[in-house]
């Protein structure tokens, strides 16, 4: 399955990878990254793995989520028209 990454996926990252790195430094900034990676390798195999996502469910979708780490959720979506594509909408860092 492949992973799509949303603009505004993508631009939380980098809001969240750059605060990350200002205030815990480097070796935060590479855990986060590693982290992140590790879900979306999961999801690309297990796109159902994550729980439905509450705070979404009065959207048309299915949106789920998984937190990992400490602070951060990913919440992505499982495309239905094609069944080889996942998107990932949103990731919040807690």
């Amino acid at each position: 399955m492949i992973v799509i990454w949303s603009k505004s996926a993508q631009s939380h990252w980098f809001e969240a990878a750059s605060y990350i790195k200002t205030e815990f430094g480097i070796k935060a900034l590479d855990d986060f990254a590693k982290g992140t990676d590790d879900v979306v390798r999961q999801l690309s195999f297990m796109p159902l793995c994550g729980s439905f996502e509450p705070l979404l469910s009065h959207r048309n979708g299915n949106y789920r989520s998984i937190v990992y780490g400490k602070y951060s959720k990913l919440i992505y979506m499982v495309c239905y028209s094609d069944p080889n594509f996942l998107t990932v909408k949103q990731l919040l860092f807690l």
